[in-house]
C-alpha cells in the first residue's frame, strides 16, 4: 500500500510547492509553461529609457507570475488571461515567432504605447479564441491588419489608433465589436464596405485623422447602437446618409455641428470643433512619459469576465 501510495504523494507535494508562494491561496494551479512564456516574451524587448521602471521588473522567474505587474489571471485555472504592458517604453518586436501567441487563454491585451520597430501586425493575432479587448494604440506596427482578426468572435473593443503605417483589410473585421478605433493611421482608399455589418453592435467608432476618400455608404452605421462616431479629418465627399442623420441628439456625432439633411460631407472634413471620442489617447507629439496611466488603460476583469 505505501507503495501505491508513494505517487500520489509526490504528486501532491509538487503542487503543494508549485503554489505555496501563490497570493492569494485560492490559485489552485501554477502553469511552469506559461512561466517561461512570459519570460522569454519579457527577454524579447529592451527599455528604452533607462531611468524608467517598466512592468517587466517584477517578472522574475521563480515568483508567484499572478501577482506580476500588468499580469492577470483566472483564479479558476491560474491561466494568463489579461497582460497590460501599456507605457512600458519597451522596444523590440512581434512577429509570428513571438512566445505572446503561447498564451491562447489570454481575454484581454494592452500593449500600447511601446515601439514594436515597425513589426507587421501578424495573423497570429486571430489565434486568441477568448479575446474580448486589444489595444495596440501607438505602438509602431505596420502592415495591413490581418483577415484573421475575424475569428476574434468575443471581440468587442479593438483599438489600432496612431499607428501611422497600417493598411485595412475589408474582411478583417468581427462584427461582434462594439468599440472600434482606427484614427490617426493614414488609412485611405474608401470606407470599407465590412463596417456595415458591424452596425448593429457597433457603439463607438473613430476613423478620425486618416485619408478617406469618397462618400458614405449608405448602409454605414445603419443600426441603432452608434452613440458616438469621428469621421473628422478625412477627404469624404457627398451627402451624409440617413442612418447618420437619425441619429439622436444625445448621441456625440463627432462632426462638430448637429447633423442634419443639408449637411455635406465636404464641411467636415476640416472642422477642428469635434466633442473628442473619450479614449484618453495621447496628444501628438507627446513624449512617451506622458502616457496614459494604468488606470486610464487597466486590465479590468469583473467577476463575471471569468
Amino acid at each position: 500500500m505505501r507503495v501505491l501510495l508513494w505517487p500520489y504523494f509526490m504528486l501532491l507535494l509538487s503542487q503543494v510547492n508549485c503554489s505555496s508562494s501563490l497570493s492569494p491561496p485560492s490559485v489552485p494551479l501554477c502553469h511552469p509553461d506559461q512561466i517561461s512564456t512570459l519570460i522569454q516574451f519579457k527577454n524579447s524587448f529592451s527599455v528604452t529609457n533607462d531611468n524608467y521602471s517598466p512592468k517587466m521588473n517584477s517578472w522574475i522567474n521563480g515568483t508567484n507570475f499572478c501577482a506580476w505587474n500588468g499580469v492577470t489571471c483566472d483564479y479558476m485555472t491560474g491561466n494568463v488571461i489579461g497582460i497590460d504592458l501599456s507605457c512600458s517604453q519597451l522596444q523590440g518586436i512581434i512577429d509570428s515567432n513571438s512566445s505572446l501567441f503561447s498564451l491562447r487563454h489570454l481575454q484581454k491585451l494592452y500593449p500600447s504605447f511601446n515601439d514594436f520597430n515597425g513589426s507587421r501586425m501578424s495573423s497570429k493575432f486571430g489565434w486568441f479564441a477568448n479575446m474580448t479587448h486589444l489595444n495596440l494604440t501607438k505602438s509602431n506596427l505596420s502592415g495591413k491588419v490581418p483577415s484573421d482578426i475575424s475569428y476574434l468572435s468575443k471581440l468587442v473593443s479593438l483599438d489600432l489608433s496612431r499607428n501611422d503605417n497600417m493598411r485595412l483589410d475589408d474582411t478583417g473585421l468581427q462584427s461582434s465589436l462594439n468599440v472600434l478605433d482606427l484614427s490617426h493611421n493614414n488609412l485611405s482608399d474608401m470606407i470599407p464596405s465590412c463596417f456595415g455589418k458591424l452596425s448593429d453592435n457597433l457603439s463607438v467608432l473613430d476613423l478620425q485623422s486618416n485619408t478617406f476618400h469618397g462618400t458614405i455608404p449608405e448602409t454605414f452605421a445603419k443600426g441603432n447602437n452608434l452613440r458616438s462616431i469621428n469621421l473628422n479629418g478625412n477627404q469624404l465627399e457627398g451627402p451624409l446618409p440617413q442612418s447618420l442623420i437619425k441619429m439622436d441628439d444625445d448621441q456625440d456625432n463627432e462632426f462638430g455641428s448637429e447633423i442634419n439633411e443639408e449637411d455635406d460631407v465636404q464641411e467636415i472634413n476640416d472642422k477642428d470643433d469635434v466633442v473628442e471620442v473619450d479614449k484618453n489617447h495621447e496628444e501628438d507629439g507627446a513624449d512617451l512619459t506622458e502616457c496614459v496611466t494604468d488606470e486610464q488603460v487597466e486590465v479590468d476583469f469583473d467577476e463575471g469576465d471569468l
